[in-house]
């Protein structure tokens, strides 16, 4: 016997230490990443629910300041003349008596243009103190035509009014679009609202008040209060401006292509409050999570190697042994002394190894009949083929064409045809199971039919009654078989004389009749 040359690149120990390295890095892997991918949905969620609440809470200070301030202005409006606003004691005990508005700025508005014309201020003893000294509140020359204008049209605007050194204060315009006395101009009050209390206790998201011109109006970073930041390009602002609910959440991309998780609510008057945190930041959890599954990794892969280390010697030097043995055999040498040197799955094929080097002989033989047996088994089916007629057959009153293929060697299936005279017999039958015995009954089934097509040729009475020829077979076959084996039958006589088909079934599946009509084929099951 030839031997087999092979040489050994990667022995079984190296095998084993990468094979535990790699399983364990690669569940390692697989856990830190699915544990911080998971982390990340969650505190993802979290922050965007945070946000929400954050947006919703300051956006419900702001609803009730706004309102109340709008009360207030609507009040001052109702005790001024229309033509000539001034400032009265009776509004400055009035603006004294609540805690909203800080400070108010009488105007005359023409409704031909968009300038307005001061007309007095009123303000609260704390006005210094909070939103600056009264006669220098002012709406920003930029924002101006545009705050008038929105008063003109509805009545109401509110502007950025935060002066430096001053707290985040709220310009809320309201001018009496339904006052008659005077025709030529609007009489407007302009509050000056301190939001310094607004969003006071949020230690979380950066939120923005922001007016439907994406103007800041609050914010919880005084930089773009005292700046007049615009956010009109703001994707956040953009997703909360363009949708139909009152609140969303979303995630973006800033200007500079930084990630952020923003929320926005929408309270009314115009205003839009907005809430977001920095991807980095939200996720700052995460990557502390993160470098220690690393470092918990690294340190388990460490102590596989160690251990793969310790054991693959053990594991090793018996299979190396049965590696040697292998040669022997290869060279011919069945008779091989192994001895187990442990009670594992290793020791267990080293026995084996040894029984099964002295069984190969008995299995060359075995194999040597085996071939012989496959061969005889051929020449069965080859002789089995002739069992069959041709696959066409031409006269000038039928065209049968056949196609057959055994699931095996030898098969159960068979199928056949005579003519005579003006009668054409055909017959299909399938033998259960498959291999020689099948293949037996098939050559039996041959011979009846044999016996049926001579009969017919010499008998001028011969019945040609499928359920007779049916009947015929069944006695034949079920002798042949002890009635071990059973066979399925259809037989069909075509009487082209008459144009009549006649059949019968014995548990053989429909066939199918094609038939052709004027227009079209038709299909018939024969069951």
């Amino acid at each position: 016997m030839e031997q087999q040359q092979f040489r050994v690149r990667l022995s079984v120990g190296t095998k084993l230490l990468l094979g535990v390295v790699a399983l364990l890095a690669t569940a390692v892997a697989t856990l830190n990443v699915s544990s911080v991918i998971l982390l990340e949905e969650d505190k993802r969620a979290y922050t965007l629910q945070s946000q929400a609440t954050e947006s919703v809470l300051v956006g419900r200070e702001l609803e009730h300041v706004v309102q109340a301030a709008l009360d207030t202005s609507r009040n001052i409006l109702g005790q001024t003349d229309s033509k000539s606003p001034t400032v009265t004691p009776v509004l400055v005990a009035y603006l004294e008596n609540q805690k909203v508005v800080a400070s108010a700025s009488l105007y005359l508005l023409p409704k031909g243009g968009s300038e307005a014309t001061s007309m007095g201020v009123v303000s609260t003893s704390s006005a210094q103190s909070k939103v600056g000294a009264p006669e220098e509140l002012e709406i920003p020359g930029a924002l101006r035509s545009a705050f008038f204008n929105d008063i003109k049209k509805g009545g109401l605007a509110v502007a950025n009014g935060t002066r430096v050194g001053s707290v985040p204060t709220l310009a809320l315009g309201v001018g009496d679009l339904t006052q008659t006395s005077n025709p030529d101009a609007i009489p407007v009050v302009i509050a000056w609202v301190p939001l310094d209390q607004i969003g006071k206790d949020l230690d979380g998201s950066r939120i923005s008040a922001v007016s439907r011109d994406g103007f800041v109006l609050f914010d919880t970073d005084n930089t773009a209060v005292f700046g007049q930041e615009n956010l009109v390009d703001d994707p956040l602002f953009e997703a909360g401006a363009s949708s139909s609910t009152l609140s969303g959440a979303t995630e973006f991309l800033s200007g500079e292509n930084e990630r952020y998780l923003g929320s926005y609510f929408k309270p009314g008057f115009g205003i839009t409050v907005l809430a977001r945190t920095p991807w980095k930041v939200a996720m700052a959890a995460t990557y502390a999570v993160r470098e220690k599954f690393i470092l918990i990794g690294l340190m388990g892969v460490g102590g596989a190697i160690l251990f793969a280390l310790f054991f693959a010697r053990t594991i090793s030097a018996p299979i190396q042994s049965l590696y040697e043995a292998t040669r022997e055999v290869a060279a011919g040498n069945f008779d091989l002394k192994l001895k187990p040197s442990s009670a594992d799955e290793i020791g267990a094929l080293t026995g084996s190894f040894e029984a099964m080097s002295r069984k190969i002989v008995g299995l060359i033989d075995e194999k040597m009949k085996q071939v012989h047996l496959e061969q005889e088994v051929q020449i069965a089916s080859t002789i089995q083929q002739t069992l069959f007629p041709p696959p066409q057959f031409t006269d000038e009153f039928v065209r049968i064409e056949s196609y057959y293929k055994s699931a095996a060697q030898c098969g159960g299936d068979w199928w056949s045809h005579f003519r005579v005279g003006d009668k054409v017999c055909v017959m299909i039958a399938d033998a259960t199971g498959h291999g020689m015995p099948s293949a037996l009954i098939t050559a039996a089934a041959r011979s009846c039919f044999s016996v049926l097509n001579k009969l017919a040729q010499d008998n001028p009475n011969f019945s040609y009654s499928p359920v007779e020829m049916l009947s015929f077979a069944n006695r034949v076959i079920h002798e042949a078989a002890h009635g071990k084996i059973m066979m399925t039958f259809f037989v069909a006589t075509l009487d082209f004389s008459k144009g009549k088909l006649v059949y019968s079934s014995a548990g053989h599946n429909p066939p199918w009749l094609f038939k052709k009509g004027s227009q079209k084929w038709t299909m018939k099951s024969l069951t």
